[in-house]
């Protein structure tokens, strides 16, 4: 995760999964300790390479009718049929057989890449190892990686699954990493973090959507080694997985019946809404499913969550839309997945003045620098936005023009007269401070009183003194 709702995560997901870690609270399911768990087959696909030979001969066969009938001949021509397309299907082993037939169409015709690409890795942490740099990694083909590791069978094992254009595990930030100290700093527990950043690379979602469902088989497969291995119980788990990785969780429930708990954070919105329930994370997908949503819009306005419920209670913090104080920093990057001419983000802050009359309207404003400008930005989409006196307000937009080094900003306030607000007479706009920040590195601020009438065009072309003059 790059940002979005950073904070938010890292303090809801603690409070959210501590009680199941807490000793002598930890909800006990129909699992019996020691009970081993089937080993995992390629369960839902065991069966599709022989219906898919099936198909494929019935596809090519026509049918041949008699030519003669009594005293008459009939010449019958076979009907011309379509042989359709094939689905695609992909081994990996013990993993299972994936394709892309329905309902697993929903990434438009993608099936997941090899283990061996995606790479995935688990690393372990506890009290004794509570860094990223003290990571240590556990495989499923090995048991020694276990044993020599500091996983305790006894305690309680939260699992955290990033999603799509994932900093990796060294980075900063990494949610998953914040999310698993915090966790340690509260619970003697193990925390497992799910590194499939190959997997997830950008800009090809569409992959990374699909792989989701090999990582899934994965992290099952990890599980059931450790409870089958180790001596610890399915009900030990819980997982906690972000975009991408919350319907990665989704699947790994579908294939271990009498998981416990998934909390899905902002599940990914692009090719999960409207589609089979089977290919994303639901209710069915665990014992208790809590989703929390605060990502959820338009994809091209920088939305990337889902908003349709998703699990057995669904969080809305502020609607469900995007945080306030949290920053959106990969919009450009996201967005550009999807239309490659929305390339360019702009951080736009204003500042109205203390005693300023209460009014409401529409900001917009043409950024220009390098002999180009993007044009007229709304930077308030709604044509009746509130403004109140001594309020910083920021929003952030897109273009497809890109401004290296910003040498004028126009400003124009278009106040709203409409009967709606009638209770509220427009007024001018005043703002005494600005500050335009860029994806591609360009900053600039404005500092000073200044007036803006409506439907008159203001221009700024001198910056930065802000230093000088305090708003």
């Amino acid at each position: 995760m790059k940002g979005l709702s950073h904070i938010l995560y890292v303090v809801v997901v603690v409070v959210l999964v501590a009680d199941l870690a807490e000793p002598g609270k930890r909800i006990r399911y129909n699992t019996q300790k020691g009970k081993r768990l089937p080993e995992l087959r390629s369960l839902p696909y065991q069966d599709i390479l022989r219906v898919y030979g099936k198909q494929r001969q019935q596809a090519q066969s026509t049918r041949k009718q008699p030519a003669n009938h009594g005293h008459h001949t009939t010449t019958v021509t076979p009907a011309t049929t379509t042989t359709p397309r094939l689905p695609q299907v992909v081994c990996y082993g013990d993993l299972g057989c994936f394709s892309d037939e329905f309902p697993f169409d929903n990434t438009g015709g993608v099936v997941p890449q090899s283990p061996e690409y995606i790479n995935t890795v688990f690393y372990v942490f506890t009290k004794s190892n509570p860094t990223i740099e003290a990571r240590q990694a556990i495989s499923y083909d090995d048991i020694l990686s276990v044993q020599n590791s500091p996983f305790d069978p006894a305690k309680p094992v939260k699992v955290l699954i990033h999603g799509f254009y994932s900093y990796p595990i060294t980075g900063d930030p990494f949610w998953a990493g914040d999310a698993m100290r915090e966790m340690l700093k509260r619970d003697d527990i193990n925390v497992i973090i799910v590194d499939w950043n190959k997997g997830a690379e950008f800009p090809n979602y569409a992959q990374a959507a699909t792989n989701i469902r090999l990582v899934a088989a994965q992290v099952a497969k990890l599980i059931t080694f450790l409870v089958n291995e180790t001596g610890c119980s399915l009900d030990q788990f819980s997982l906690v997985g972000h975009s991408l990785g919350a319907h990665l969780s989704g699947h790994v429930g579908r294939r271990l019946p009498g998981l416990p708990r998934i909390t899905g954070l902002d599940p990914a919105e692009p090719f999960f809404e409207d589609y089979d329930p089977i290919v994303r994370l639901d209710p069915t997908d665990a014992l208790f499913v809590d989703v929390i949503h605060t990502d959820g819009g338009e994809i091209l306005s920088g939305a990337w969550g889902l908003d349709l419920p998703s699990g057995h209670v669904d969080f809305y913090p502020n609607g469900g839309k995007g945080q306030p104080g949290c920053g959106n920093t990969w919009l450009g990057s996201i967005t550009s997945v999807f239309d490659p001419n929305l390339r360019y983000e702009y951080r736009v802050t204003i500042k109205t003045k203390a005693g300023m009359e209460h009014t409401r309207g529409e900001l917009v404003a043409i950024i220009s620098g390098n002999g180009q400008n993007t044009g007229p930005i709304q930077l308030f989409n709604d044509g009746s936005y509130a403004l109140d006196q001594d309020t910083t307000h920021t929003k952030i937009v897109t273009s497809t023009v890109g401004i290296d080094s910003i040498g004028q900003l126009q400003l124009t306030f278009l106040a709203t007269n409409n009967i709606l607000y009638s209770w509220a007479n427009a007024s001018d706009l005043t703002i005494v401070r600005i500050d335009v920040t860029s994806n591609s590195g360009a900053s600039v601020s404005y500092c000073g009183e200044m007036l803006l009438r409506d439907g008159v065009m203001n221009t700024i072309s001198s910056f930065n003194n802000c230093d000088t003059i305090v708003p």
